[in-house]
């Protein structure tokens, strides 16, 4: 019933936010020991102390802490997202543009701060998160044109052209991804 679904996504929030502050402390206090130290092999030492949590700063940057804490920053964007949809299913006006406002500055994030260590990760991720970005423009476009009762009807084909075109490159995309990592090994 609603009352189990309020307490599983409750649950899975306070989760979330558990998984967020230990990400934070991880990544706070890899960037202060390594701070610390001017020592290369003091930071290989201080990356084999946090071994266990490498997968929050292995793969990023860490010239500067908002390069370093770029998975706790997509984990608050995904959480977010389903907080947009479960929260405001009511407004779907206001979820097409909150989720569309997210996605630009995700983008800009990447673009501007380049997070990853590889030029390849970052490549990959800022192409992913344009297609995305260009989804959930044609789905705020469509939102707006529900809320304003406007058929629109060539505009609506033409959308939806673009949408189905991005479910058959995505994928597609990815497995061109994977092959050329493959390839570059």
């Amino acid at each position: 019933s609603s009352n189990v679904s309020l307490f599983i996504c409750g649950s899975f929030n306070v989760l979330t936010v558990i998984v967020l502050g230990i990400m934070l402390y991880v990544n706070l206090s890899v960037r202060k020991s390594k701070h610390e130290t001017t020592q290369l092999s003091d930071h290989k030492e201080i990356e084999r102390e946090w071994s266990h949590f490498r997968a929050f700063f292995e793969t990023y940057k860490d010239s500067f802490f908002g390069q370093q804490i770029f998975l706790l920053i997509f984990i608050i964007r995904v959480a977010g997202f389903n907080a947009i949809i479960g929260y405001a299913f009511n407004h779907p006006l206001a979820q097409a543009i909150i989720i569309a406002v997210v996605n630009l500055a995700m983008s800009l994030y990447l673009i501007i701060m380049r997070p990853m260590k590889t030029k390849f990760n970052l490549i990959q991720q800022i192409t992913f998160e344009l297609l995305l970005l260009i989804f959930n423009i044609c789905i705020a476009i469509l939102a707006v044109a529900d809320a304003s009762g406007s058929e629109a009807i060539e505009l609506r084909n033409n959308l939806g052209e673009i949408i189905v075109m991005l479910n058959i490159i995505v994928p597609l995309l990815s497995t061109a991804f994977i092959v050329l990592r493959i390839l570059l090994m």
